[in-house]
């Protein structure tokens, strides 16, 4: 439980959640653990954040490669954004995105 998400706030049903199964949040694609890969859309502004989630069909945050790319490439109305996205994700936090077996 301790790589829960949000447990530390009382919803134990959350982390149940989260580490019983790893999802996009999109696609709904189940990730397996040590292939996929998952990414947050944070680091974007809160602008974008909303506006994205406003637009997008996504029950949560939670992205795999392919919807990420997707995603910010509409969005940004740029080709590449996904990847940019992705890289900067990957170089500020190498293993964070790794999708973990619990």
């Amino acid at each position: 439980m301790k790589n829960g998400v949000n447990y530390c706030d009382g919803n134990e049903y959350e982390a149940v959640e989260s580490v019983s199964k790893c999802r996009c949040g999109r696609c709904l694609k189940i990730l397996k653990p040590g292939v996929d890969r998952i990414y947050y859309l944070v680091g974007l502004s809160s602008n974008d954040f909303l506006k994205i989630s406003d637009r997008e069909d996504v029950a949560y945050e939670n992205l795999c490669v392919e919807c990420t790319d997707s995603v910010l490439n509409e969005y940004f109305h740029d080709e590449n954004a996904g990847q940019k996205y992705r890289d900067m994700r990957d170089e500020s936090d190498p293993g964070d995105s790794e999708v973990e077996e619990y």
